[in-house]
């Protein structure tokens, strides 16, 4: 009994709750917290009825937004403001020497072409020169004791060879001379011993060695770290037969020297001016010039190692003019006169439509409200075209009908949520 008194008595000095206590915490902390927590839930039911009307804008919003681009964009083929979409007039050709499409403003009718000599072509530039400097080195005197068992690298359009000067060449060198040794080697190297199947041709004439691949590119390039045997031979590491046209202008291999004390090159195509850094690269150049507003294409063949420029205006005229101000980059692309270019000029579209004679300066032209794009010409007593021009008011039910549909699944949409029931006693849970 004294034990018993004593422990109650420390527990009423103490505070001891808990299981000793009797006492239920949990349900005690809910109590002193069910305030809070009641406030906490307030806020939690406001933000869901808030995400629910987002989502139900954002449902009328994309609905609105397709509809817009279905029916109302100016680059939607059902496009209700435009004109078009109501014509009810279809242009069909009867051959394919053409192709035809009608505007808004046609009528039912027919129209025949009835020949077509000429197409229309545009003016170009190029030069029949190759535009690269011939891979070339000149010899050594003491070449065949120097070069003596090392070795080079060539490689033919991405296939890449080790060439090597052992006895065998050098022997060679010594019986028949040095074209005929390195031509066995080269020969050996890609696999083209029969001189019909021969793809790099080699020439030496006195000191000068020469090796030319048609249509194909060429490069030579050091074994190692052994520049010097290229030295030897007259060749630079990673020289070519063909332009890169991602190396800088400096650095690029013309046929026709570049002028290297020019330090920014200026010149003009149709009146618009260009100003390039001899740092930059051809690619860039050639990139900048064909998205210019001097409308014409500069291209580069390393098949024919030349470049060309395109007028994008078709017809007769002059359509490039080229003027240089600083430097002679155009002259080293083989694009003036002074470099030997060549120049043909465009001609205008001929034909003959319901007997009279047409003289255009495109291909794309435009007849009675037809857009009419040539394709090619026909031959001498050939059957005229006929181009019909048919109504056909069947083409727009389809269209229409699904303008109705997609309409009133909106408004259904936007209605059910409007006229939604909301029922104030029954909060989010």
């Amino acid at each position: 009994m004294t034990t018993i008194s004593s422990l109650s008595s420390i527990t009423a000095k103490t505070g001891i709750g808990g299981l000793v206590s009797g006492m239920d915490i949990d349900d005690l902390v809910k109590s002193l917290t069910a305030t809070s927590r009641q406030k906490i839930l307030l806020q939690q039911q406001k933000v869901q009825k808030l995400e629910w009307k987002q989502t139900a804008y954002r449902s009328v919003t994309t609905a609105l937004s397709e509809f817009q681009s279905s029916y109302l964009d100016v680059l939607s083929s059902t496009n209700f403001r435009s004109t078009s979409f109501f014509n009810t007039v279809k242009a069909t050709s009867s051959s394919p020497e053409v192709s035809v499409a009608s505007n808004s403003s046609v009528s039912a009718g027919t129209i025949t072409i009835d020949s077509i000599s000429q197409l229309a072509t545009s003016q170009r530039i190029s030069n029949n020169e190759p535009a690269s400097k011939a891979l070339t080195g000149t010899l050594e005197s003491d070449l065949l004791t120097s070069i003596a068992d090392k070795s080079i690298s060539l490689t033919l359009d991405g296939k890449v060879k080790t060439l090597t000067f052992d006895s065998t060449f050098v022997d060679n060198a010594n019986d028949h001379g040095l074209e005929h040794a390195f031509q066995a080697a080269v020969d050996m190297a890609f696999g083209g011993t029969n001189p019909e199947d021969r793809i790099i041709q080699v020439s030496v004439v006195g000191d000068q060695l020469t090796l030319a691949a048609e249509g194909s590119q060429l490069t030579v390039r050091a074994v190692g770290d052994d520049t010097e045997t290229l030295s030897k031979l007259g060749f630079t590491n990673g020289q070519s037969n063909k332009l890169s046209l991602s190396s800088p202008l400096n650095l690029a291999s013309f046929a026709l020297d570049l002028n290297q004390e020019t330090e920014t090159f200026k010149f003009s195509i149709n009146s618009v001016d260009f100003e390039f850094d001899k740092e930059e690269s051809l690619s860039t150049i050639m990139n900048k010039i064909n998205a210019s507003k001097a409308d014409v294409t500069l291209s580069y063949s390393s098949i024919t190692d030349s470049f060309t420029m395109v007028a994008k205006n078709t017809g007769t005229g002059e359509n490039i003019n080229i003027q240089e101000t600083d430097g002679n980059l155009m002259t080293a692309l083989g694009l003036t006169p002074e470099s030997g270019a060549t120049v043909v000029y465009g001609k205008n579209a001929l034909l003959t439509v319901n007997g009279k004679d047409i003289i255009r300066s495109s291909n794309d032209i435009n007849i009675d409200g037809v857009n009419i794009k040539l394709l090619q010409t026909t031959e001498a007593g050939a059957k005229p075209i006929t181009i019909s021009l048919d109504e056909d008011s069947s083409s727009l039910i389809d269209p229409i009908k699904k303008f109705v549909e997609d309409y009133n699944t909106m408004i259904d949409l936007i209605n059910s949520l409007t006229k939604e029931s909301v029922f104030s006693g029954f909060p989010p849970l």
